[in-house]
């Protein structure tokens, strides 16, 4: 598989979380159950079929898969009726794979019209299908769709994935803002929906709201016992917020708990951030051994870390 197919599938898989795996599994399982008469008999099927099953071992090439794809979509224009429903299904399978988005829309509005029994995999192309608006929306149309994808997806579904994407996508902060409120809003007290709401608040130089939001994620971390691992990056994330404020003392505070917890973790790309946040903190209260001691740590670390470098130099 190219490099290009797996960035394009680790997207997809991002963004619906286990619904990737969990579509898959439900229409092959549909189709084998109620369908599996018509695909045998029918050469075309048989070997969209085949295909489809073998989309998740991550061993069929780009080419094989657009040629199924368009054999499917002439065939679908054929109106081949009685054949339709598991047509529309196969060709969701192979257009989700190759993200395909503009052509799975016309499947999905297909089968949403359509009565599957199989009660997850309606959800499923719900989901699908929300996930698709929400990508092709614009600005003003985000905050309606993103509502309605609130209210039909599965309660065990993932939103801050698809924030980040639409962060990805250069949607402005306002809007953001007001998405991961929603999402806070239907999910409340989420660590990952909290920390992309306290990264826009940061975004947009709102550092009290910030790091009142990462004070919250802290305190959930301490409370439920759930998210140990992120507790050194929380430290560092109010070290910054109070940075911003002009608070130095804290600063220092927070980054010395984020270093403690990074280097409990072994988590050496956080230490070298809290080595260097530290560092500026330091000589801003004129402590300047202490700093460059900061600095030769990070350093040790990250050889050729260019901010470092630079710090130590003007030291």
């Amino acid at each position: 598989m190219n490099n290009t197919q797996t960035e394009r599938d680790q997207k997809l898989k991002e963004l619906l979380g286990e619904y990737w795996f969990v579509t898959f599994e439900r229409t092959i399982a549909f189709l084998e159950k109620e369908y599996k008469s018509t695909i045998s008999e029918d050469a075309l099927l048989s070997k969209s079929m085949e295909t489809a099953k073998q989309i998740q071992q991550l061993e069929l090439s780009d080419m094989v898969l657009v040629e199924m794809y368009q054999k499917l979509d002439d065939y679908l224009n054929e109106n081949k009726k009685k054949k339709r429903i598991p047509a529309h299904l196969l060709s969701m399978l192979i257009g989700l794979h190759l993200d395909h988005f503009e052509g799975i829309e016309a499947n999905l509005d297909f089968l949403l019209k359509t009565d599957i029994s199989d009660e997850t995999l309606s959800q499923c192309i719900k989901l699908l299908f929300h996930v698709i608006v929400l990508h092709y929306s614009n600005e003003d149309e985000l905050e309606a769709n993103f509502m309605e994808l609130c209210e039909d997806m599965p309660s065990d579904f993932q939103l801050a994935p698809v924030l980040w994407h639409l962060y990805n996508e250069d949607v402005n902060y306002e809007t953001l803002l007001t998405l991961a409120s929603l999402a806070d809003a239907k999910k409340p007290l989420k660590h990952a929906i909290l920390g992309f709401k306290g990264f826009i608040y940061y975004e947009v130089d709102q550092p009290l709201e910030a790091l009142y939001t990462y004070i919250v994620i802290l305190h959930l971390i301490r409370e439920h016992k759930k998210g140990a691992e992120h507790l050194g990056i929380t430290y560092f994330l109010i070290a910054q917020c109070f940075y911003e404020i002009k608070n130095v003392p804290m600063t220092i505070e927070y980054c010395s708990k984020g270093i403690q917890e990074a280097e409990k973790r072994e988590q050496p790309e956080n230490l070298c951030m809290m080595y260097y946040l530290r560092a500026e903190a330091l000589l801003e209260q004129e402590e300047k051994e202490k700093a460059k001691a900061d600095l030769d740590s990070l350093l040790r670390i990250d050889p050729e870390n260019e901010d470092g470098k630079k710090l130590l130099n003007e030291i």
